[in-house]
C-alpha cells in the first residue's frame, strides 16, 4: 500500500484539535475560529512518535450580508438621470474591504469594492438609456467574502423608467378678470406639477 504523511496502512495518526474543536471526522462545527492550530503527530507500531506537524488555518463559514442597496434615481427614472451615469450605494456586513459588489441591471453586471462596509457601484448612462420607458427593472445585487461564502443576492430593490415628458398643458381660464385668485384648469397626467409664470415670475405652483 501506498504511504501518507510517512504514515502506513494499519499504523495510527492522531490529531489534536485546539479551540475546542472536538468533531474532526464529522466536520468542523460551523462558526468563525481565528488562528485555529491543527497538531498532527504519527505514531508507528513499535510506539515510536513522530515530531509534530502544525498547521494554522482560520475557519469561516459565516456569510456576509447585503443590509440596502439605493439607487440615487429612485423608484422613478427620468429622462435627465438617464443621461449621465448613475451610482447605487449599498451596506453590507461581513464583507472584507476590497471584495467585489456586482450589481446586476438588465442582463448587465456593474462593480464596486467595498470599504468599511459600503460600496457605491457606478451604472453607465448607456446602460440606463438601454431601459425601456414604462419598463419596470429590479437591482440584483451579490457579494462574497474573502475566503467565497455568498451572501443571499438582494433583489428587494426595483424602479420604472418614465424618460416621456408629460403632453403640453393647455390652459383654459378668462382672459380678462376682477379677481385677484384667477382660476386657470387645464389636464396632465397625474402626480405633473404644474408652474404657472407670469413673464419672469413664478406665483403659482400646482402639484397635482
Amino acid at each position: 500500500s501506498g504511504a501518507a504523511l510517512g504514515v502506513y496502512k494499519g499504523q495510527s495518526c492522531s490529531i489534536t484539535v485546539l479551540s475546542d474543536l472536538t468533531d474532526v471526522t464529522g466536520g468542523i462545527p460551523a462558526g468563525d475560529y481565528v488562528a485555529t492550530t491543527i497538531t498532527a503527530t504519527a505514531t508507528d507500531a513499535a510506539g515510536n512518535e513522530s515530531a509534530a506537524s502544525t498547521l494554522t488555518v482560520v475557519v469561516d463559514t459565516t456569510a456576509p450580508s447585503i443590509t440596502s442597496v439605493t439607487a440615487d434615481w429612485g423608484a422613478l427614472l427620468n429622462a435627465t438621470e438617464d443621461d449621465s451615469t448613475g451610482i447605487v450605494t449599498i451596506a453590507t456586513t461581513g464583507a472584507e474591504d476590497n471584495q467585489t459588489v456586482t450589481v446586476t441591471l438588465n442582463g448587465a453586471d456593474y462593480t464596486g469594492n467595498v470599504g468599511s462596509d459600503a460600496a457605491s457601484v457606478t451604472v453607465s448612462a448607456s446602460g440606463l438609456q438601454a431601459l425601456a420607458d414604462g419598463n419596470s427593472y429590479d437591482l440584483t445585487v451579490n457579494v462574497s467574502d474573502a475566503v467565497g461564502n455568498a451572501a443571499t443576492a438582494d433583489t428587494g430593490t426595483s424602479f420604472t423608467v418614465d424618460t416621456t415628458a408629460p403632453n403640453t398643458l393647455t390652459l383654459a381660464g378668462p382672459s380678462l378678470t376682477n379677481s385677484a385668485t384667477p382660476m386657470f384648469p387645464g389636464t396632465v397626467e397625474a402626480g405633473t406639477a404644474v408652474n404657472l409664470s407670469e413673464g419672469s415670475t413664478l406665483p403659482g405652483h400646482c402639484p397635482l
